[in-house]
């Protein structure tokens, strides 16, 4: 008798703590939606274009690849980051998830977010072509109400390259 009064006792405390944990988890995701919601007025008007759900166009130029930016969401990006950015993409050799990562920067040196995972031949490419392991890349960075998402357009043959390092007009 005593053990099945245990055995519902730490059942019962397991019960606690998921549901705990799932309430935290749920409470963090509202602070973070409110936070966005709060500094929408920092925006500028082109920014404001980048919020909500539509679909926006991205067009990679000749010798560059278009890719969905892949953990932007758990980046913790403040929402003033929502809009197109120049940068460039580097690939990682240490990276203990993804032996073939890519991570996508801004030119400020702020990390986005990365390529999809196993881009085998782009990261190839890019500590085979790319300067100190890095080549250029442009994209956006938008917000829905759960997250940050975007695309990126990472150099994929230079060769093909006809406006090098050609800024991404961002304005």
């Amino acid at each position: 008798m005593e053990w099945i009064i245990m055995g519902l006792l730490v059942f019962i405390v397991a019960v606690i703590l998921i549901l705990k944990s799932d309430w935290q988890n749920e409470k963090d995701k509202i602070l973070k939606s409110q936070e966005h919601i709060s500094r929408r007025n920092e925006l500028t008007e082109s920014q404001q274009y980048y919020i909500g759900d539509k679909c926006i166009g991205l067009s990679a130029r000749k010798g560059y690849g278009k890719f969905p930016i892949a953990g932007a969401y758990y980046r913790d990006l403040p929402i003033t980051m929502v809009g197109k950015f120049n940068g460039y993409a580097i690939a990682q050799t240490d990276n203990e998830y993804d032996q073939y990562a890519i991570a996508v920067y801004n030119d400020a040196g702020i990390h986005i977010g990365f390529l999809p995972r196993g881009n085998k031949k782009q990261h190839s490419y890019i500590i085979d072509e790319g300067e100190d392991k890095r080549v250029h890349a442009y994209g956006y960075l938008a917000w829905h109400g759960s997250g940050m998402y975007g695309e990126v357009c990472v150099e994929t043959d230079k060769n093909a390259v006809t406006k090098r390092n050609k800024p991404y007009i961002t304005d």
